[in-house]
């Protein structure tokens, strides 16, 4: 018989995404504000609660999620049609891809 290794099921292991995923998430999320930014899409209450660092993506993810519940709260209509759509298009993405791969 082989030794086997125990298990810790107190303490799963975590799963943390690679550091470089983690790193061009928060890079992508910084360039999709400065293209708001840019084109003149932010709210003008942004950062009026809390500063907002405009490199820290962390920062900026709380902001926008204060801005999704405060426009929750104004047309709750709208935010569910935006998350409806977002989802839809997800689920066709990984269908698309499941398909790619499958015919790879």
């Amino acid at each position: 018989m082989t030794d086997t290794p125990e298990l810790d099921l107190k303490d799963p292991p975590t799963a943390r995404p690679p550091e470089r995923l983690k790193r061009a998430g928060e890079s992508t999320l910084v360039w999709l504000h400065r293209q708001a930014l840019r084109l003149d899409l932010v709210p003008a209450a942004f950062g009026d609660e809390a500063p907002v660092d405009e490199n820290d993506a962390g920062s900026l993810v709380r902001e926008w999620r204060r801005q999704l519940r405060l426009w929750a709260d104004y047309s709750p209509e709208q935010v569910l049609a935006i998350k409806l759509g977002s989802l839809a298009l997800g689920v066709a993405l990984v269908v698309l891809v499941i398909l790619v791969g499958t015919i790879r």
